[in-house]
Parts: structure tokens; C-alpha cells; sequence
């Protein structure tokens, strides 16, 4: 068993054809058989059932895959830190922001590795969590920041708990809503316009449950918008009243209401089961857990 032999086997297994793999190994289709049917041999079963023009992975097959992309990744990851070690980098991570933590921490993150980690190559990116998903799984992206009940428990996925963060209902400094006597009601709040980002299953449950039918995001919501920050710059130039993490705008105030608004924001890490992350991960993970928290 070889490590090319392992790609050849990934590569088939995400292809799902001989001839494709083949071609983007740069093989005669042969040669991948040959590869393959080495491994087969090895391993003492059959990694893919060949049906009509599909190749499919056996059971035994996805495990001995799972654990291959494993090695592969490991592997990676052992030359890339030695050469950044050789050439004095710190290396480079690709981190996904869900709306909420993006909003919190990826300015101060980016400031924060301009001015005390300048070797370090990040990039950052913040799009919906079915994208970043598909992206970690291309491995485009290395882990991602989101709050936990945008993702999925999946078996690929390992998730790690970061912090868990206050939301509140926040208008500007001088609304009408904050010259009477709180708490509020929710006809008082419905007043005025009501922004969020796109929320979970979980948190339109958990609004229904607090607010009855009132309460659900299609008669709570005039406006939705992935972006985090454009809301709440939308809060401070408008009477618009948006629902986020408290900690995200610190200028805005915060609406109390009865009942009060009991949702909590859980966020996370999220990264492929067995892959080893990068070098650089290690220097912004304690950057991360400092400021994604509610201030004492």
C-alpha cells in the first residue's frame, strides 16, 4: 500500500467513475484498475461495487476511505509545517464565519493577525452554512466558526463547542421604544420594522413557543439578510429593530420584552472528522475563544 494508491482510492470514490478518475489522475483507465484491484487485494475486500456504468463504495469501502483521506490529510499537513518551519512561515488557514460570530470577531481577527501575526497566511470567507459545509468538504475551507444549530450532526463532522452568547432584540440610541417604561410588548415591538439573519429550525421553534403564532419568523420578520453587519447598520441609521447576539453591537441598545426573548446562540468549531488542521489554527484558537463570549 502507497499513498498514491490511497489517492487513486479517494479519487474513484469521489468521481464514482474509473474512466473519470482516471483522466484527473492523468492514468490509463488500466493502470487505475490495477491500483485499485492492489488495494482490494491488500485489504482483503472488495472497496466498490462496479454496477452497470457506476462504481459505488461497499461498506467497507467508506470506511477504508474515511480512514485513507485520514492518512492523506495527515500526511499533507506533515509537509506543509515542515516547510513552513523551513522557511520561517507560520502557514495558512482558511476559516468560514457563520453571521453571527462573523459579525463579532472576523475584523478584530483579521486586525489581530495584521499586527502580531504577519508570517501567518489567513483567509476568511462568510456565506450561508450549506456552502461552507460543501467547501470544508472540498477542503477550500479548514474549519468553520457558526453557530451550532445551522449545522447538521453528521458522521464526517467533529464539533466542538466555543461559547454560548445572549441574543436580545437592540435599536438604536434614542428610539421611540426606549422613552416608555420597559418591558415592552411584542404588538409594541411589531410597531416598527424587525430584522434578522436567516435563523434555524430551532430558534423558529423555540420564537413560536416564546411569542405563540405571533412569533414566528414569516409575521415577526420584515426583513432577513444573511449578513449580520448590514443589519445592525441598518439598526443605527433607522427606527428598524434587529434580533441578534448582544455582544455584536455593543452601541445599539437592547429592547427588553415580556416574555422575554430566553434563545441563546451556541457556537462552535466545525471541521472534518480525522483531518489535521493546520499549524496556523493553534495561534488564533485562544484569539477566538477571548472574544467570542458574553463580557462578564
Amino acid at each position: 500500500m502507497t499513498l498514491v494508491q490511497l489517492r487513486h482510492l479517494i479519487l474513484l470514490a469521489e468521481l464514482g467513475s474509473f474512466s473519470r478518475a482516471a483522466d484527473a489522475a492523468c492514468l490509463t483507465q488500466p493502470a487505475l484498475s490495477r491500483s485499485i484491484r492492489a488495494l482490494e487485494i491488500e485489504f482483503g475486500g472488495a472497496l466498490f461495487d462496479r454496477i452497470a456504468h457506476r462504481t459505488e463504495l461497499t461498506s467497507f469501502g467508506q470506511h477504508v476511505v474515511e480512514q485513507a483521506r485520514s492518512i492523506c490529510d495527515k500526511t499533507d499537513a506533515l509537509v506543509e509545517s515542515a516547510g513552513q518551519m523551513i522557511n520561517g512561515s507560520l502557514g495558512r488557514l482558511s476559516v468560514g464565519f457563520g453571521s453571527g460570530p462573523g459579525a463579532i470577531l472576523m475584523t478584530p481577527l483579521l486586525l489581530y493577525v495584521a499586527k502580531h501575526q504577519p508570517n501567518l497566511k489567513l483567509q476568511v470567507t462568510r456565506t450561508q452554512p450549506d456552502q461552507m459545509l460543501k467547501a470544508l468538504r472540498e477542503r477550500s475551507l479548514d474549519i468553520l466558526i457558526v453557530d451550532s444549530r445551522a449545522i447538521p450532526i453528521e458522521h464526517d463532522l467533529t464539533i466542538e463547542p466555543i461559547s454560548t452568547m445572549r441574543t436580545a432584540f437592540m435599536c438604536r440610541q434614542g428610539h421611540p421604544l426606549t422613552q416608555g417604561k420597559p418591558p415592552v410588548t411584542l404588538r409594541e415591538l411589531k410597531r416598527y420594522v424587525i430584522a434578522s439573519t436567516f435563523i434555524s429550525d430551532q430558534v423558529r421553534h423555540a420564537l413560536v413557543e416564546i411569542y405563540g403564532p405571533e412569533g414566528h419568523p414569516d409575521c415577526l420578520f420584515n426583513l432577513q439578510c444573511g449578513e449580520l453587519g448590514n443589519l445592525l447598520e441598518l439598526a443605527r441609521m433607522s427606527e428598524t429593530v434587529v434580533i441578534a447576539v448582544r455582544h455584536a453591537a455593543q452601541d445599539l441598545v437592547e429592547i427588553p420584552i415580556q416574555p422575554a426573548l430566553d434563545i441563546d446562540a451556541t457556537f462552535c468549531w466545525v471541521s472534518l472528522k480525522g483531518r489535521a488542521m493546520p499549524l496556523a489554527f493553534k495561534l488564533i484558537r485562544p484569539f477566538v475563544y477571548e472574544r467570542l463570549r458574553d463580557p462578564e
